[in-house]
């Protein structure tokens, strides 16, 4: 949440490329860790490999992935980064996903 600077002393911190975004595990161990330097490289590599080729550029883009995983996460971030819309829905409910196109 943003609030006008005089209201809160309170602050959000600025990305560092070396902080650690998403954690895996395998049998209980630590297996791979991504920081925001490599997500945001990976989404710019999802922007160019798939998500430019499709349509014109008013053509929204429909996710069905979580945005907590590194895919959904990097998805959601080359879109918003290349301005194409971008549908995250609450539900996987195709029928719910259609009718609230309009708005």
């Amino acid at each position: 949440m943003y609030a006008n600077p005089a209201l809160s002393s309170r602050q959000i911190p600025e990305n560092q490329g070396d902080w650690v975004t998403h954690v895996a595990y395998k049998g209980g161990q630590e297996a791979l860790n991504i920081t925001s330097t490599e997500l945001v490289a990976k989404s710019q590599g999802l922007w160019d490999s798939s998500l430019s080729k499709g349509g014109d550029e008013t053509t929204p883009v429909f996710m069905a992935c979580d945005l907590e995983s590194p895919l959904g996460f990097a998805s959601f971030l080359a879109c918003s980064a290349n301005f194409k819309k971008v549908f995250v829905p609450g539900t996987f409910n195709m029928s719910q996903m259609l009718k609230s196109m309009p708005r």
